[in-house]
């Protein structure tokens, strides 16, 4: 009872004051609690459920640049394993300074792009391709952070295949911050790929999917 009246707290104490940074420099660990598979089409069209964990990482280099990695792994419940690497360099731009044109309001709201390299390794087919994706970060008080992302990825041709896989990711996560370095994380995230297998289009996507994890800053989150 006490940890949940010291939640609050936290909190409620943040709103009204001053509007915090998004910080792009920090290393997360995730822990995939679970997800769907629907191959709707392919193998009789099963859905497979999965579970599995994802490591990320992401480092400032000036005050608008950064560059990300991200893995993830996961294991179905009849063999379905898929791995997913991003590799990418991305821009970002405080949309907050803007607000305070129009209200009397410290808005903390940040906009970011990213271009990424991208790795995929499902069922035994592997490929690699180029993505991109955008999103938000939004601290409605300092101690929370909400982060709305979509992106688009393009594995190309699949290797020894003449099947190419392109398609969507889109995701919606929540920090909550536990101490000036440290913060609980949340997530849903759905990846829908379409498969184009030369006579026809069948889909391949990870669905469902929610994810907890903590993260680290280097820097002082205040």
């Amino acid at each position: 009872m006490n940890g949940i009246r010291s939640a609050a707290l936290l909190l409620l104490a943040g709103v009204g004051t001053t509007a915090v940074a998004a910080d792009y420099t920090y290393v997360q660990a995730d822990w995939i609690a679970a997800g769907d598979i629907d191959r709707s089409g392919l193998n009789s069209g099963f859905t497979e459920e999965y579970d599995g964990f994802a490591a990320e990482g992401a480092i400032s280099l000036l005050p608008a640049v950064f560059v990300q990695a991200r893995y993830d792994d996961l294991e179905g419940e009849r063999g379905g394993d898929a791995r997913f690497l991003q590799l990418g360099a991305g821009l970002n731009h405080d949309l907050g300074q803007y607000a305070s044109l129009v209200v009397d309001y410290d808005l903390a709201l940040d906009i970011y792009a990213l271009a990424s390299y991208e790795d995929i390794d499902a069922d035994g087919a592997s490929g690699d391709g180029l993505g991109v994706s955008g999103g938000l970060r939004w601290h409605p008080v300092p101690a929370l952070e909400i982060n709305p992302s979509v992106g688009y990825v393009d594995y190309d041709e699949l290797d020894d295949s003449t099947a190419t896989l392109s398609g969507f990711r889109y995701a919606l996560r929540g920090l909550f911050q536990v101490s000036p370095h440290i913060a609980l994380s949340a997530a849903y995230q759905v990846t829908a790929l379409d498969l184009d297998l030369a006579a026809r289009e069948t889909d391949l996507d990870f669905e469902k999917e929610f994810r907890l994890g903590v993260r680290y800053y280097f820097t002082v989150q205040e």
